[in-house]
């Protein structure tokens, strides 16, 4: 409640906050609420109660299948405040991540996925001493908006990695208009560029690994509600034409304050290694991820390599990292 109201204090225009959640399928979701309703939902006079198929369906099946059976699952939102920013690409908002709340769950939330990383990190922290630092890239490709999803072409396309011609003229006035928003959201840049041709690429600074994952999702979609308003579409999908790119989403993480003495980041690796195949199925949920994750594109083997792009999981001279 205090978090609350103390955003609302600096943040005085604001009238909506986005109450936001991820659900099994990886999408986004968001109840849109005034800001007297959020602090009633705040002192604990209102809760949110989700429909079923806000969680558990599949977004590929949905609204078709639902359970024939008389039990339906019942959710609620328990908003965390302390992850409330402003909506640098919409005047008046503001978004908040928030706790998924199975009623009938054996144990307190221990469906929600966004307490199952916090409850992780405070394991690690408490019997390893470590924390994460987690950094990610943003790789995407801009469609046309007139739903022929072809790629733009415009006077200064994106023709090859790094390269300045693409970024002169209107392709570069974007970019900037996206990262103004994303610093209205308090979310810093290391820097962008032109990834492979017509695709471009966004990384964002390092931060504690909850925060990071919020930043992720807030920059994501700041990127697709500006594009929107010039009649593009932003695609992150792994593949997103036949012919054109791919795109990635890379997982830059650090641990800090681990014992190299002890090998623990070794230990660390072989762990992220031995579990890779219950990763893919939550880091690559559909088909398109492994479409993708080819040969030379970190599809070929499960190992790691010192900064080798080739290997799923590359430790760096300096870090830890993952290809995705």
């Amino acid at each position: 409640m205090d978090k609350l109201k103390e955003f609302l204090r600096v943040n005085k225009s604001i009238k909506y906050i986005r109450i936001q959640w991820i659900d099994y399928s990886g999408v986004l979701r968001a109840r849109f609420v005034p800001v007297a309703r959020c602090l009633r939902i705040a002192n604990g006079s209102e809760t949110i109660r989700l429909a079923q198929n806000s969680m558990i369906i599949p977004i590929s099946t949905a609204p078709r299948i639902f359970s024939l059976s008389d039990y339906h699952e019942t959710w609620f939102l328990r908003p965390d405040w302390s992850s409330i920013r402003v909506c640098g690409f919409q005047a008046g908002h503001a978004a908040a991540m928030s706790f998924v709340d199975q009623k009938d769950a054996e144990t307190r939330l221990d469906k929600c996925p966004r307490m199952l990383l916090v409850q992780a990190l405070e394991r690690l922290d408490k019997e390893w001493g470590v924390k994460v630092l987690v950094g990610f890239e943003i790789e995407f490709v801009l469609l046309d908006g007139d739903g022929s999803d072809d790629v733009i072409k415009p006077l200064d396309r994106l023709n090859g990695y790094s390269r300045i011609a693409g970024l002169r003229a209107e392709t570069l006035a974007l970019v900037e208009e996206i990262i103004d928003a994303l610093e209205q959201s308090s979310i810093s840049i290391l820097h962008f560029h032109a990834e492979v041709q017509d695709q471009l690429e966004i990384a964002l600074t390092p931060e504690p690994a909850l925060q990071a994952v919020d930043s992720l999702v807030l920059a994501r979609e700041t990127i697709r509600a500006i594009c929107v308003r010039r009649n593009l579409k932003a695609t992150m999908t792994p593949k997103p034409t036949l012919a054109g790119p791919s795109n990635g989403l890379h997982l830059h993480l650090s641990l800090v304050n681990v014992n190299v003495e002890h090998v623990w980041a070794d230990h660390f690796i072989a762990g992220v290694l031995d579990h890779m195949g219950s990763l893919c199925a939550f880091g690559m949920a559909n088909y398109d991820g492994y479409a993708r994750a080819v040969g030379d594109a970190a599809g070929a083997w499960v190992g790691f390599g010192t900064d080798n792009r080739d290997c799923r999981f590359a430790r760096s001279a300096t870090g830890i990292g993952s290809s995705a």
